[in-house]
């Protein structure tokens, strides 16, 4: 695995994903975790909960509330992958 490939990690199911964009949330889609409209961070309709891993956000989590910021609320439309990620599924 070189620094540019990761591993998302959903129930015990993972898919490999790598360091760019649209990149997480594709793997997140092929997990079936999520399906996603926009693709800019504004319409949350993608918004899952980060359990562990590092991400760099490529444009603003807009449609994200402070609360859910707090509770660890992503958006993986607008975010890179810096490292493994795990994430839960996360309703409003």
């Amino acid at each position: 695995m070189s620094k540019d490939n990761f591993t998302l990690t959903f129930s015990g199911s993972r898919e490999p994903v790598t360091q760019s964009a649209y990149a997480l949330v594709d793997a997140c889609e092929k997990l079936g975790i999520i399906r996603t409209r926009c693709r800019q961070g504004k319409c949350g309709a993608c918004q899952i909960r980060i359990i562990s891993g590092d991400y760099e956000e490529i444009a603003p989590m807009l449609a994200l509330t402070e609360k859910e910021i707090r509770n660890n609320a992503i958006l993986p439309c607008v975010l890179v992958p810096l490292s493994d990620i795990e994430v839960e599924a996360w309703y409003k």
